[in-house]
């Protein structure tokens, strides 16, 4: 009876404690977070009453693992300062100030940890209650995602921690161990921190609902432990924090890929989620994505809202928008009038309008929205605009037209019969063709009675206006007279009884050649007969004849003299061939000089009769070859000379 009392008079101690310390809270809104490190005291934290074999301390721990002493930092931990064990079936509980979080959206907590406990059997967890502690509930399970906001939150499933909803066992925690504890083998290890870690969890109202507007709410650190395997240095928490989850915040940048295609950049504190909505719903599906760095192509010109929504994890969604401005560019090109002028225009038009810069074929430097003066070619333009909008490109070709060539023409020059000359154009041809000569333009291609003079002959195409370059032509009167002249190329004589005729000038094509009153194209007129030749030119062009002085062909006087040296002979005294002579007809004068090998002259004779008997001043001469030179004077009084070699023989 008197325990009953005792723990009835506890609990209303503990209520009346409860209640006291609600009547006060610790507002924390978006601006005013809650942030206590213990270093200058507990923070008003407790053990609270209803602790089951508690150890938990407040100070700087100087255990094997859990040592602070290096920093000093205080803190709160299980199993005393300076112990290397926890207590055996200790369920105990380190208690928070009362917060108001009526003020935040999006709470979220973050506080550093260290826990040294046996693997799956001893732990702690945080528990929160928004009735002023008359109920209580676990933060979080072992499965919380792992994001900016949330990490670090429970390895396990903790045998002797209770679910406070229910009281069973085996609740989230954080549990296990880098040693091996002091209490044998059969204690389990693992998972321990190893050192001062960073948790964090946010408590949206989506998971937590009676957080929102809650106004008195309490957090406690719940360590639990079983009898046995307690030989560790406990469970440690430090820099506890309570506040707003940071907001999403963002920026759009972006690059152009070309004049419609841009690659945005979405730079983000955070881990958010991000939808992208490029203001373009003509695009379709494409309007949306959910890429962090996309692209998308515009439909069409104009100015377009580009949006970026960011949401989450568990914060304010944040949105950003940035007005992209997707010009179109359009270009009115006119070529150039005719072929080679340099008359062509281009102009540029931009929509949607406004005050942009114009650069023409890679010129750095901005130019007008109009070229003038073009020749034919390709012409290439950038626009630029804003920064907000991406540079509009295109390329034109100025053709040019067909071009009219150079008229063609054949010429009939004055003649010393026909006294103009005509001009007929031989193309281009076609009804779409007019010809001028230096005056009026006529459709014919032909101009006749043209007297003597230089004309510059033109065509033109009447369908585009346009000329030819000019073509100069001259018509020339005839030269009245022109000179002729002739040779005998080959006379007659005694061996050649043909004679040839050559007309040396003028030549040409445009001329024609006689000598006997009959024309031909080739100036050499061979198998000629002696006799007396007229020769005359005729140019065929301007049908003008002209004469030289005759050519005359005599009959030749031919030589019927006949002799005879001999090459060889045997001065031996056997009366056969004995001496060297001319021999021969119709002779007068022989004169013979013989030479021997050295070329001194060994004979001489100035008679027709006068021998040589192959002896030098009264000696034989060796046998050999001599050379002889003989001036041979005929009765006619014709004379040649000859020279040769006789053989001397023995």
């Amino acid at each position: 009876m008197r325990k009953r009392i005792a723990i009835t008079i506890i609990a209303l101690l503990i209520i009346r404690l409860l209640n006291a310390q609600c009547s006060n809270p610790i507002i924390i809104d978006k601006n005013s977070a809650y942030f206590e490190n213990f270093d200058s005291g507990n923070g008003n934290w407790f053990v609270t009453a209803n602790s089951n074999a508690s150890d938990w301390s407040w100070g700087v721990p100087v255990k094997t693992t859990i040592n602070n002493t290096v920093n000093n930092n205080h803190c709160w931990i299980s199993g005393g300062l300076s112990k290397n064990n926890y207590n055996k079936n200790e369920n105990a509980f380190v208690q928070s100030p009362c917060f108001d979080l009526s003020g935040l959206s999006n709470p979220m907590i973050r506080l550093k940890l260290f826990w040294e406990s046996e693997h799956l059997f001893d732990g702690a967890n945080l528990q929160y209650s928004t009735d002023k502690g008359n109920t209580w509930k676990i933060v979080g399970t072992n499965n919380e995602a792992n994001n900016c906001f949330n990490k670090n939150w429970y390895n396990s499933i903790v045998r002797f921690l209770l679910f406070p909803e229910t009281g069973s066992q085996r609740a989230y925690g954080w549990s296990g161990s880098i040693n091996r504890g002091k209490d044998g083998s059969n204690c389990l290890s693992g998972n321990g921190s190893g050192g001062w870690v960073d948790a964090e969890i946010t408590m949206p109202y989506s998971k937590y609902p009676d957080l929102k507007n809650a106004k008195h709410v309490l957090f406690r650190m719940n360590f639990a432990a079983g009898s046995t395997c307690n030989g560790y240095d406990g469970f440690a928490f430090d820099d506890f924090y309570i506040g707003e989850t940071p907001a999403n915040k963002g920026s759009i940048s972006f690059t152009c890929i070309d004049d419609k295609t841009l690659s945005f950049v979405a730079t983000t504190d955070y881990c958010p989620s991000i939808e992208w909505n490029f203001g373009d719903p003509a695009s379709g599906t494409n309007n949306i994505s959910t890429l962090k760095n996309p692209q998308h192509t515009f439909s069409s010109s104009g100015d377009f809202v580009v949006t970026i929504t960011l949401t989450g994890p568990d914060n304010e969604t944040y949105r950003e928008s940035k007005t992209i401005t997707i010009l179109k560019l359009d270009l009115f090109a006119k070529d150039p009038s005719c072929f080679g002028n340099s008359n062509g225009i281009i102009k540029a038009t931009v929509i949607p309008a406004g005050n942009y810069e114009y650069f023409w074929n890679g010129n750095p430097n901005p130019q007008s929205f109009e070229q003038s003066n073009l020749t034919a070619g390709t012409y290439s333009i950038q626009v630029k605009g804003s920064s907000n909008s991406c540079p509009a490109t295109q390329s034109v070709i100025l053709n040019n037209p067909p071009v009219v060539n150079v008229p063609q023409v054949q010429i009939k020059q004055p003649t010393c019969t026909e006294k103009t000359g005509t001009i007929i154009i031989t193309a281009p041809l076609g009804t779409e063709y007019s010809y001028s000569i230096g005056a009026d333009f006529q459709n014919a291609p032909l101009f006749e009675n043209i007297n003597n003079g230089s004309y510059s002959v033109v065509a033109k195409n009447k369908l585009i206006d346009c000329l030819s370059e000019f073509k100069i032509v001259n018509i020339e009167n005839p030269p009245l007279t022109f000179t002729v002249k002739g040779v005998v190329k080959q006379v007659l004589n005694c061996q050649q009884q043909k004679g040839i005729i050559e007309i040396t000038e003028p030549v040409g094509p445009e001329y024609e050649y006689s000598i006997n009153g009959s024309f031909q194209k080739n100036p050499l007129f061979s198998n000629l007969q002696a006799g007396t030749y007229n020769i005359a030119v005729k140019n065929i062009n301007t049908k003008c004849t002209n004469n030289t002085a005759p050519l005359i062909l005599t009959e030749p006087t031919c030589n019927t003299n006949q002799i005879f040296i001999p090459n060889a002979f045997s001065p031996n005294g056997d009366s056969r061939n004995d001496y060297f002579q001319v021999l021969g007809n119709n002779l007068r004068e022989v004169k013979l000089l013989v030479f021997n090998q050295w070329g001194e002259k060994v004979f001489e004779s100035n008679s027709i009769n006068q021998k040589w008997d192959g002896t030098y001043k009264g000696k034989e001469q060796p046998i050999g070859v001599y050379v002889y030179t003989v001036l041979i004077v005929y009765t006619n009084g014709l004379s040649e000379n000859r020279k040769g070699s006789i053989t001397l023989i023995r």
